[in-house]
């Protein structure tokens, strides 16, 4: 999101985190911001002291810096508030009060959603592309491009995804003028399958876990002006604050669990979570192991009262992988 005012500047990126905000500090030269590292228009110089500390403690410690010297990041749930002549300002968000209830706001922010898509679909010419998994986000934003244009939208499919949603996008791309392309993911496209075309320069942050299946979306319309894209309303309104990621991470397991068929395992999940609500010590809690599939490797995870660690093992089933978006 991006505001200008003759005062200044202010951009942000979504609440998670997913999509990397990056801005310079170069003595007195003015701030650049850009979505990708290498975009900020200088040579990225390693900053080896700070990657040795966070090798050392984590990188919690530092949620503004990037392994790049004079590079910065705005971390998830964080705006950039900038004014000429003024070092840039961290804006914190998620304590931001609604100007107004959710139904009282409802009809405010349809008409807001209604005009972005039209400016931008407009702005590009009349034809954009957009992509369609068929949930409620992408579906919405698809229907109202076509009320201003042309749009080409593109539906990711592998083997594990749901015939529901496909079904959906279906629907929603029989309305006239909507093109519809149904892009196939193979191994490479599956989260966290970082296949070869993943770009150098940028931060490891997971919006590159995903890189596989974002470019499979974008390649049927590479040649258009715009393209609407985006991973779900959970980005927009969930945040990744360790607390709250605790739980996430309980909500996680226990939908892979049923997901996968390990009811036994997901029951354990649930009185982990429950026992950490009520904040038992981290040895009190259940300890119980998983393997989430993924091609011919899978993700396990052995949970130990508050604590978790995963590890990387093959296995022989493909079950339980997925990949979807809104």
């Amino acid at each position: 999101m991006l505001a200008r005012t003759a005062a200044g500047q202010f951009v942000c990126g979504d609440l998670a985190g997913l999509r990397p905000l990056y801005y310079t500090l170069r003595g007195g030269e003015p701030m650049v911001w850009a979505t990708r590292a290498p975009l900020l228009g200088f040579p990225l110089t390693p900053d080896l002291p700070l990657l040795a500390a966070q090798i050392a403690t984590g990188t919690h410690h530092w949620p503004n810096r990037t392994p790049y010297a004079k590079v910065r990041r705005v971390p998830g749930g964080y705006g950039l508030l900038y004014a000429p002549g003024r070092p840039p300002h961290l804006v914190d968000l998620t304590d931001a009060e609604p100007a107004a209830g959710l139904r009282e706001g409802a009809a405010g922010f349809g008409q807001a959603l209604t005009d972005a898509v039209y400016h931008r679909v407009r702005a590009a010419g009349g034809k954009v592309g957009a992509d369609l998994s068929g949930g409620l986000d992408s579906s919405t934003a698809v229907l109202l491009a076509a009320e201003a244009g042309q749009v080409h939208a593109v539906t990711y499919s592998d083997v594990y995804t749901s015939a529901e949603d496909l079904a959906f996008a279906a629907r929603v791309a029989a309305h006239p003028r909507v093109r519809h392309t149904i892009a196939e993911g193979g191994p490479a496209e599956l989260p966290f399958g970082f296949p070869a075309s993943v770009p150098i320069g940028d931060e490891p942050v997971f919006a590159l876990a995903n890189w596989g299946m974002d470019a499979a979306y974008l390649a049927p319309v590479k040649n258009l002006a715009l393209h609407l894209t985006g991973h779900g309303g959970d980005v927009v309104l969930d945040s990744s604050a360790a607390e709250d990621g605790r739980h996430q991470v309980a909500a996680l397991l226990h939908q892979a669990a049923r997901d996968t068929h390990q009811p036994e395992q997901a029951d354990l999940f649930d009185q982990w979570a429950a026992l950490h609500a009520m904040g038992s010590s981290a040895s009190s809690g259940p300890c119980v192991s998983m393997v989430l599939a993924g091609g011919l490797w899978g993700w396990g995870s052995r949970v130990c009262g508050g604590s978790r660690r995963w590890a990387r093992a093959p296995h022989a089933s493909s079950a339980g992988a997925g990949a979807g978006r809104g």
